[in-house]
């Protein structure tokens, strides 16, 4: 489906099962200027929380998309590129098209996605917006007491 993704579920055996949620996708600018210069859109797609209860709560999870640069009849379709882990972001990844040899990139729609909690997804797993800009608090425990780090 062009502009949307579609999830499978996984099954308690490892299959999947068929999709049973669809989320389009809505592309509108990037805020990262670095996306933007690379001709970037950006969007969320919204997914169960639980797959279980596809109708239950949700998460957003942030997509961009460097759209393909050769003609419709040289289109190769999507690269959806995964940031691995653990808790990296991974929309710059959809710049990563420019970088293929002999300009092969060109015939692809690149997608990077930021993870469930990582990045501009949400909910967000930390609750300190700025932990990689440092200085960084100190972050070991002072009681058992769960908190943010403040």
């Amino acid at each position: 489906m062009v502009g949307g993704l579609v999830a499978a579920a996984p099954t308690a055996l490892g299959s999947t099962a068929a999709p049973s949620v669809r989320s389009s996708v809505h592309w509108g600018p990037c805020s990262d200027p670095d996306l933007e210069d690379a001709g970037a859109r950006c969007g969320t797609v919204t997914a169960p929380l639980d797959y279980r209860h596809p109708h239950g709560a949700k998460v957003k999870l942030a997509v961009s998309r460097v759209r393909h640069t050769v003609p419709a009849s040289r289109y190769q379709g999507v690269m959806l590129v995964n940031p691995g882990g653990p808790g990296g972001s991974g929309l710059d990844l959809a710049t990563l098209g420019q970088f293929v040899p002999r300009g092969a990139g060109g015939a692809y729609d690149w997608i990077g996605f930021d993870p469930r909690g990582v990045g501009s997804s949400r909910p967000s797993l930390s609750c300190v917006p700025g932990y990689f800009l440092g200085p960084r608090p100190p972050y070991t425990p002072t009681s058992a007491r769960p908190s943010c780090g403040t």
